[in-house]
C-alpha cells in the first residue's frame, strides 16, 4: 500500500510539474485546471463517497471508491500547477518588457543613422536571441517615424501589453 501511494504522489508531483512548464500561467492552463476540478474531481469524489456507503452493503465496492478518491486526488492536484505556472508566467512577461527595453536604445541609434527606424525588428534583434513571448516578428511595428512593441499575455483571452515610441512606457491592454 505504501509503495501505491508513493507512486501515486511521484505521478503527481511530476505531472504537476510539467503541467507548471507547460502551461505556465495561462488562460488555456487555468481553464482546464478548473475544467478538471469541476468534471472529474467533484464527479469522482461524489461517486466515491456514494460507493463507500453501498460498501456497506457491498464491501468490493470499497477498492472502487478508493480508486475514484485517487482520480479525483490525481486530478485534482492539477491546481498545484496553476500558481508556479503564473509566476513562470509573470517571469515570461517581464523578459519580454526587459528585451524590448533593450532594443529602445538600438532603434534610436538606427533612426539616428538612418533618418528612420527599421521596418522590420530583424535590423536591430537576432530572433534567436528572443525570449518565448516574442518568437514572431510580428511584437514589432513602425512607419519610420515611430514604433510599437505589442505582445500577447497568455494569461488571458485578449490581453496584452504594448509600448508606444511616443509615450515611452508599457500599457496593459484586454
Amino acid at each position: 500500500m505504501m509503495k501505491r501511494a508513493a507512486a501515486i504522489a511521484i505521478l503527481i508531483v511530476a505531472l504537476n510539474i510539467v503541467a507548471a512548464f507547460v502551461g505556465r500561467g495561462s488562460f488555456l492552463h487555468v481553464m482546464i485546471a478548473l475544467m478538471l476540478l469541476m468534471y472529474v474531481v467533484v464527479p469522482a469524489t461524489v461517486l466515491a463517497l456514494l460507493a463507500m456507503v453501498v460498501a456497506r452493503w457491498r464491501p468490493a465496492l470499497h477498492a472502487v471508491a478508493r480508486w475514484l478518491f485517487v482520480v479525483a486526488l490525481v486530478a485534482g492536484s492539477f491546481l498545484l500547477s496553476v500558481p508556479p505556472g503564473i509566476l513562470l508566467l509573470r517571469r515570461d512577461i517581464a523578459a519580454a518588457k526587459s528585451y524590448c527595453d533593450a532594443l529602445v536604445p538600438r532603434l534610436e541609434e538606427h533612426r539616428r543613422m538612418h533618418g528612420a527606424y527599421p521596418e522590420k525588428i530583424g535590423a536591430v534583434s537576432n530572433a534567436a536571441d528572443r525570449p518565448r513571448l516574442l518568437v514572431r516578428d510580428t511584437f514589432y511595428m513602425s512607419n519610420g517615424v515611430e514604433f510599437l512593441f505589442s505582445f500577447d499575455n497568455p494569461g488571458g483571452m485578449f490581453n496584452g501589453f504594448s509600448f508606444a515610441s511616443t509615450d515611452g512606457r508599457w500599457e496593459e491592454w484586454d
